[in-house]
């Protein structure tokens, strides 16, 4: 446990000194971002409800949909649940992979900021 917190002290420690040395305001030094998010711990703690609120929404509907897919599969014979997936993943091919990326960084609108 103690060389994992050498190791913490060690990253902090050079953190700040390259935040000294570059001196560029997108790497600001350790201290300053720690008395940043003291000071707006609400906001934090509002902005980590909605995203846990978000990982438990997008788990439980993956969940949902694996385990209905899983008894589909399992009532299907096997040839026809194969060809079924295989169908799924014929359909997914003419999406470039990039759409994939694009879609998951865009911005959503703040709809969990009802907490």
């Amino acid at each position: 446990m103690r060389y994992y917190l050498a190791a913490l002290a060690s990253l902090l420690v050079l953190w700040q000194i390259a935040a000294y040395v570059v001196n560029k305001p997108y790497l600001p030094p350790f201290t300053d971002v720690a008395m940043r998010a003291a000071s707006d711990h609400q906001i934090l703690l509002r902005n980590l409800a909605s995203t846990l609120a978000r990982i438990a929404a997008a788990t439980t509907l993956a969940l949902a949909a694996g385990l209905a897919c899983g008894l589909a599969a399992s009532w299907l014979t096997e040839r026809t649940s194969a060809n079924l997936l295989k169908a799924l993943i014929l359909l997914t091919y003419p999406i470039p992979h990039v759409a994939f990326a694009v879609t998951a960084a865009a911005p959503t609108p703040n709809i969990w900021m009802s907490f």
